[in-house]
């Protein structure tokens, strides 16, 4: 901070609000719901203006009872709110109107409450905690420090939040009860500690550090923030990083000869597979809530340059076997998320170089309907946990 008051933002903070953000989203769809109920459906083409493959849009004649959260950001002007829909783009609300930025992070498991970031309070733009009922109602502040805080994330039980905060000069991994006392620091040194992932039994925590060689780097601890363990060791990993449902694995990006490849981990023996190993730069990866499948984005290498204006949604099995593209939209898409039930996805893209819009899809590619249709970029999507 200068004389002036004025914050600045240095390179790994930066860092942290580019790939924070995204990396959040794909941690907390570790329940299953119930399966969704097939209403009755009428076909229809999908609109030329999306972009999107020529597919039938099933359009629901019921109202949907699962709900997406996600932010927008109200035209570019640093203004950014969180909404709710159904899953079939209908019944919009928005549950933030708070000047600054308001960032959708995570449902509770139950699905009665939002946790998400804002710095609304703060002078210098730094975020702190918050949560707040489904429906936008009854908004409490979490945490009040000089720090930003960032990232907060239900334990699977729904008695602790994660997170990670910069509140005594450097990034470490926190976790607090839900009304946001009994604040416990769980990593303590002189490295960037971030993005905490909850293990889905919820005894352990999965978080990257530098705390070694200044690489960014895989690590596990006890949730008290004991046995820390170094996963990664070869100073090419990347996040986000993505728990399987079952506990057993964590996918995780690694960059190998100037490629981004996406590996498996397996907590147990140590051993590391390699998923992906072609000319595409991988990212993005989420686990369908069955475990039993992989989705990612992916844009091709073109003489060795990245072609950024070919990024599409994959899928494939979580051994890296039956690959397929979903989308060939040519345009840049990301972000995948599964429904709960494993049936649906959710993403992100920038049709004809325009605002992010938010799309969703059946599991195979098929029905893709685009969700948000506007001039302000719509991001982050999160399925509610399931599904009455």
């Amino acid at each position: 901070m200068n004389q002036s008051g004025l914050r600045f933002v240095s390179e790994e903070e930066k860092l942290k609000k580019s790939i924070g953000l995204t990396f959040a989203f794909l941690l907390i769809l570790l329940s299953a719901c119930s399966p969704i109920e097939k209403p009755s459906q009428t076909e229809t083409s999908l609109p030329d203006e999306t972009g999107a493959r020529t597919a039938s849009v099933i359009k629901e004649e019921t109202t949907p009872t699962c709900k997406v959260a996600f932010t927008t950001d109200h035209g570019g002007n640093l203004i950014f709110d969180i909404f709710t829909m159904n899953i079939d783009g209908s019944n919009k609300e928005q549950l933030t109107s708070e000047k600054g930025t308001n960032w959708v992070s995570a449902w509770a498991p139950d699905g009665s409450e939002i946790a998400f970031t804002s710095d609304r309070n703060d002078p210098y733009g730094n975020h702190d905690i918050f949560i707040m009922k489904a429906d936008g109602s009854n908004v409490r502040q979490l945490t009040q420090t000089w720090g930003d805080d960032r990232n907060p994330l239900w334990s699977p039980d729904g008695t602790r939040i994660a997170f990670f905060s910069d509140m005594d000069g450097d990034d470490e991994i926190f976790i607090m009860d839900t009304n946001g006392t009994n604040i416990q620091q769980v990593t303590k040194n002189t490295a960037s500690d971030w993005y905490p992932a909850w293990s889905p039994d919820g005894l352990q925590i999965a978080f990257t550090s530098n705390m070694h060689g200044g690489e960014l780097e895989l690590y596990l601890m006890d949730r008290d923030g004991k046995n820390i363990k170094q996963l990664t060791t070869e100073g090419r990993f990347r996040p986000p990083f993505a728990w399987s449902p079952d506990g057993t694995t964590i996918a995780y990006l690694s960059n190998q000869d100037e490629k981004q490849a996406i590996f498996l981990m397996d907590i147990n023996s140590k051993i590391n597979s390699q998923l992906t190993n072609d000319e595409f730069y991988n990212q993005d990866p989420a686990w369908s809530p069955d475990s039993k499948k992989i989705a990612f984005a992916a844009y091709p290498l073109v003489r060795e340059t990245y072609v950024l204006n070919e990024v599409d949604i994959f899928i494939m099995d979580k051994d890296g076997e039956n690959k397929k593209m979903l989308t060939l939209h040519n345009d840049i898409c990301g972000s995948p998320i599964w429904s709960p039930d494993s049936s649906q996805i959710i993403f992100e893209c920038n049709v004809n170089r325009g605002p992010l819009e938010l799309f969703i899809m059946t599991s195979d590619g098929s029905n893709i309907l685009q969700l948000t249709k506007n001039e302000d970029n719509d991001e982050f999507p999160v399925f509610s946990p399931f599904c009455k």
